[in-house]
């Protein structure tokens, strides 16, 4: 586990402390309004919700290169201009030090038995108005800006994409959002449905931003900026190229060395005997027998894969085996994918890949059919004796091996040895 901590009001030496265990941190900034101050307002007898404290606690996570959650509870009395000024606030210690990882607008949702119980819920139309402002000041940036989708009703979901979240935030399937019970998390299902309608791709990401171990400069050296030297082993073995998570998969799925490199846990195929369901989703992205007729598939994916296989399958089967063949030579012979292509390629998720897979499969189909070859061999091993220090090899002979002594054998082996692959049909 890769933990983010959030500790609230806390000195300088503490968040470093903590820095060498988390790979971020946060603290809510919810309001700048000192009026939220005043006797029987929502922060009143509430020390640390002072906004010079959390805005200190902003400035020294950017000195300790911290990556750094925060954001806005909308709702509580706070005006416009407050959330204003707020998100005016992230923008300037983010400039300072580039160490705002994310920014979430929240709604505020009433409480039973709490002394806001009879107060409004904040209104879609200002969690909209907010989420917009922030976008237009931070997104510049390259700040993503998240909403719980557990606070909004489904069908306001896709309209909340399009005016700019970028983040669902953490969904668990195994706690409750313990801050909200009463309003469940969605099924992981649910929210891919919703995202890729809308045009983009649900991908489960670490603690730690992407921007935080990837970017510009190679991953080993942002790390060493972002992260304790002790963490970055950790954070290598769980992230993919692009700083997301690489897998999310069950312990037991672990041990039995299961797991969808490309996408989380419910990516994972079932294992039946139709092929072309081993694709993320199983039987959800597996309905499809063509990759042309992928729904949600992304316009770049959908180019590449239209230069390499052809707009139509339709059209090609009309021109028999001899006019695909064509095509493929055409492909062979120079037609190559350039590089941006072929990252498009390597960058799939969700629908994407799933076209990308069947693709896949056409193509094996047009060049070599429905054909498994092997080959039958005799492994002859000369020798045992290896200078390199490969951890995974259990061949090799080295310092603490206990698999026997180690061998070089001569020329009238091998010869006897290749006589009897010869006999036994290798």
């Amino acid at each position: 586990l890769l933990p983010h901590a959030n500790p609230g009001v806390c000195s300088k030496a503490e968040m470093a402390l903590l820095r060498k265990y988390t790979v971020s941190q946060g603290i809510m900034l919810e309001s700048l309004s000192l009026n939220l101050m005043l006797p029987g307002a929502p922060h009143h007898r509430s020390p640390d919700k002072a906004p010079n404290r959390r805005l200190e606690v902003l400035e020294i996570a950017g000195k300790l290169r911290v990556p750094f959650t925060t954001g806005l509870l909308i709702g509580i009395g706070d005006s416009r201009l407050d959330r204003l000024e707020a998100l005016a606030a992230i923008r300037a210690s983010h400039r300072r030090h580039a160490h705002i990882q994310e920014v979430i607008i929240q709604p505020f949702r009433a409480k039973e038995n709490t002394g806001m119980a009879a107060s409004a819920d904040a209104s879609s139309e200002e969690l909209e108005w907010t989420i917009m402002a922030a976008v237009h000041m931070l997104a510049p940036l390259g700040i993503p800006i998240q909403t719980p989708p557990n606070l909004s009703v489904p069908q306001s979901l896709q309209r909340l994409l399009a005016i700019g979240v970028s983040d669902w935030g953490g969904v668990s399937p195994v706690t409750p959002d313990h801050v909200n019970p009463e309003a469940p998390w969605p099924q992981i299902g649910q929210l891919r449905a919703v995202t890729e309608e809308s045009g983009h791709r649900l991908a489960p990401r670490l603690a730690v931003y992407p921007i935080f171990c990837t970017g510009p400069r190679s991953a080993p050296a942002m790390l060493r900026k972002w992260q304790d030297p002790l963490l970055t082993p950790a954070i290598l073995r769980l992230m993919d190229a692009e700083g997301l998570a690489r897998r999310e998969e069950s312990a037991s799925s672990a041990a039995a060395g299961g797991g969808w490199i490309a996408g989380s846990l419910s990516d994972v195929p079932p294992r039946t005997d139709r092929d072309r369901r081993f694709l993320p989703g199983g039987d959800d992205y597996g309905r499809w027998n063509d990759w042309r007729d992928v729904t949600h598939l992304s316009p770049a994916v959908r180019r590449v894969l239209s230069k390499v296989m052809g707009p139509s399958a339709s059209g090609e089967e009309k021109g028999g085996r001899r006019g695909r063949k064509g095509r493929m030579d055409l492909i062979f012979e120079g037609q190559t994918l350039g590089k941006n292509e072929i990252e498009v390629l390597l960058k799939a998720r969700g629908a994407d890949l799933a076209a990308v897979c069947l693709a896949a499969d056409e193509l094996r189909r047009r060049t070599v059919g429905g054909q498994v070859s092997y080959a039958v061999v005799r492994n002859i091993n000369y020798t045992n004796m290896c200078y390199f220090k490969c951890t995974f090899c259990a061949f090799s002979k080295g310092k603490h091996d206990l698999r026997g002594a180690p061998y070089n054998i001569g020329t009238d082996e091998i010869r006897s040895r290749v006589r009897e692959a010869w006999d036994r049909g290798a």
